[in-house]
């Protein structure tokens, strides 16, 4: 069963599953293109980012979400950004220039990921434009080599960043960071 679902200002859907006799289905692919970010915000993700307290986010550009499976449930994600904005003022959140790719598989390592910003305001910090790379599989994240986040006229550097059992009610974490000499102005 193929079906594709098509708003012809912000998005395309496509669907594809297998049925058996009996109706189970296997085998199923999504791909979500959202072109324009902004009135699929408004239309259709706001109201489902307000059940989880991140309404009122305010998005533009475009960004591509693969889900597939090799085991007849979703286990295998992929979201790639190409200039996407997002803010969300009560949270503090905001991103500007988002581009990459964030790859997830629930069984096996998934290929790295990685994403650049021109800048990100995070909890209402701002970092200056960079990028980061880091491998998300299984339950687990992991950051790939030190990373050098400009805040301020300072730095945030992360030398090692792991975290697993992401999907249980306690997770594990590992950091090594330090925080280079900032001004605060």
């Amino acid at each position: 069963v193929a079906v594709t679902v098509t708003n012809l200002v912000s998005m395309t859907l496509q669907a594809q599953l297998e049925l058996d006799q009996q109706f189970n289905w296997s085998v199923p692919q999504v791909n979500l293109d959202i072109r324009d970010s902004h009135h699929f915000n408004q239309q259709i993700l706001n109201s489902i980012l307000g059940i989880y307290g991140f309404g009122n986010t305010e998005m533009s550009g475009g960004f591509v979400v693969d889900v597939n499976s090799a085991n007849g449930k979703f286990d295998q994600w992929q979201i790639r950004f190409e200039d996407f904005y997002a803010l969300n003022k009560k949270r503090k959140l905001q991103v500007d220039g988002l581009s990459g790719a964030v790859n997830w598989l629930l069984n096996d390592a998934s290929n790295d990921s990685y994403l650049t910003w021109q800048s990100l305001l995070f909890a209402g910090m701002p970092v200056n434009q960079s990028e980061v790379n880091f491998n998300l599989s299984k339950d687990r994240f992991e950051l790939l080599g030190r990373h050098e986040f400009p805040v301020f006229d300072g730095a945030i550097v992360i030398r090692e960043l792991m975290a697993d059992n992401l999907f249980s009610e306690s997770i594990g974490m590992s950091l090594n960071a330090a925080v280079l000499p900032m001004s605060l102005k």
